[in-house]
């Protein structure tokens, strides 16, 4: 902080916080003013600020202090150069420290959350159509899949960078599923799950144990169901062939069985 920042403050402002109990009310965005802050300052007939009441600077980031002296309460909304200004000064305030340490953790949240504002902008006007489809699909559907519902949370709160990667896998699922084949997802996944624990069941009652690789891999298509609402058409595919061979050798279990009842003697 320079000289020429501390001559911005007046001397009775210095004398007022000096030997005082410092007690931070609230860090907030003036750029975005939430009603919790705007719940804290009316309670103390405040006004929402953008230059700091210590030296004039316009700002982004307030922090609303509240300075106790002598039981006497004062209010003042400052940035952080001037926070950072208390410490330099060499002021005796109880709870300086306290409140740098929370000022500097609120500030980054609030950095945080300006930035995934900015983006849920930014993808709004770049991605209406995948915007427009994702509203469009049966919202169990979305929540089974777990692509689905880490893409559509990060569209809609701005949480992260979208890549091109994403929207290849995005742009690929919209060829694939549409309102129609999501909807009533829920009782579909019902029912292949149904099918695929009565495979399981033949699995293990024809080889006696569950411990065969053609049961590991029916399972694990089963885990993808549960997890994502569906199977692939290749996994779709694969368990009609391993329902066919199961089939086929309980026929011929069940056929070797007659013949060896045949073979023995009356």
């Amino acid at each position: 902080m320079t000289d020429k920042m501390s001559k911005k403050w007046s001397n009775d402002t210095k004398n007022l916080i000096n030997n005082s109990k410092l007690d931070l009310l609230r860090v907030y965005d003036n750029t975005f003013v939430d009603d919790d802050t705007k719940d804290i300052l009316n309670s103390h007939s405040l006004d929402e600020k953008c230059h700091c009441d210590f030296c004039g600077q316009r700002i982004k980031y307030v922090s609303v202090l509240e300075f106790d002296k002598d039981t006497k309460l004062s209010y003042f909304q400052v940035g952080k150069n001037c926070m950072s200004y208390l410490f330099e000064y060499g002021m005796k305030i109880n709870g300086l420290e306290h409140a740098k340490y929370q000022i500097e953790e609120a500030i980054k949240k609030l950095i945080r959350e300006s930035s995934d504002r900015a983006r849920v902008a930014k993808y709004e006007k770049e991605f209406p159509v995948y915007l427009k489809w994702l509203d469009s699909l049966d919202k169990n559907f979305i929540q089974k899949n777990s692509f689905l519902r880490f893409i559509n949370d990060r569209l809609r709160t701005g949480n992260g960078v979208v890549t091109m990667k994403m929207m290849k896998v995005l742009e690929s699922m919209m060829k694939k599923y549409t309102p129609k084949n999501t909807e009533n997802i829920n009782e579909k996944q019902k029912n292949l799950l149904r099918k695929i624990d009565g495979l399981l069941l033949k699995i293990e009652n024809i080889y006696n144990t569950a411990d065969t690789g053609t049961y590991k891999f029916v399972n694990s298509v089963r885990q993808y169901v549960y997890k994502n609402g569906n199977a692939t058409q290749k996994q779709l595919t694969a368990l009609n062939k391993v329902l066919k061979q199961i089939n086929e050798k309980k026929e011929n279990t069940i056929q070797s069985s007659v013949a060896a009842l045949n073979e023995i003697p009356w």
